[in-house]
């Protein structure tokens, strides 16, 4: 065999492996596939929505969330269920309810109704009211109108109480109807009676720990 024979037969399996049509099928159309990006100062919703990052709607989410972390830093520093008490075990596990609803609220207010099915499922239930109805109901206590400072506890009841009150407000300013962003008057009214709640909560451990 010649030198050049040899070396058209290396060049045409070095063109065949770089040739686009010689690529596997799967990989071909990974590279056809157009990627979709976000807008920049844009954010997707989890119903697939693109909104501006500066839309209402994300601060409500943020003040939210920052109640579910400071829920979980109250049940982290002051109710140790190693040597807790039946009360302390009870309230520790509507702690853990009130922040499994705060994400539910977080869900719908952030839902549109670009996906029926993911709109329909996110919507706040009004039970969740008389949920925490009964909780107020079971603290038996008047609400807490002191100065925060004196215990630890007290001190991070109070900053639950706060950022709560600043959820409601937050979450009625958010609401856009041309967009289809708003969550139920139940979410509204559970983050008003929570607010009660935290306050009541406050007197209600006063001197128990």
């Amino acid at each position: 065999m010649s030198s050049k024979t040899v070396l058209s037969q290396i060049k045409n399996a070095t063109e065949s492996k770089s040739s686009p049509s010689s690529l596997p099928r799967v990989a071909t159309l990974q590279a056809k596939k157009k990627t979709t990006t976000v807008p920049f100062g844009f954010a997707s919703l989890p119903c697939g929505e693109k909104i501006s990052k500066n839309h209402k709607c994300f601060a409500a989410s943020g003040s939210l969330e920052e109640a579910i972390g400071l829920i979980g830093r109250l049940k982290a520093v002051h109710f140790n269920l190693e040597d807790a008490s039946a009360r302390k075990m009870f309230i520790f596990a509507r702690l853990t309810k009130i922040q499994e609803d705060l994400i539910s609220i977080v869900r719908s207010l952030t839902t549109t109704a670009l996906v029926s099915g993911k709109h329909t499922t996110s919507r706040f239930p009004m039970d969740r009211v008389k949920d925490i109805d009964e909780a107020i109901t079971s603290l038996g206590s008047s609400m807490y109108t002191g100065t925060p400072g004196i215990t630890l506890i007290e001190a991070d009841l109070y900053c639950i109480w706060a950022v709560v009150r600043r959820c409601e407000r937050q979450v009625i300013a958010a609401k856009d109807p041309q967009l289809g962003l708003s969550v139920e008057e139940s979410a509204i009214t559970y983050l008003n009676r929570l607010s009660d709640y935290f306050s009541m909560l406050i007197v209600h451990m006063s001197g128990r720990f």
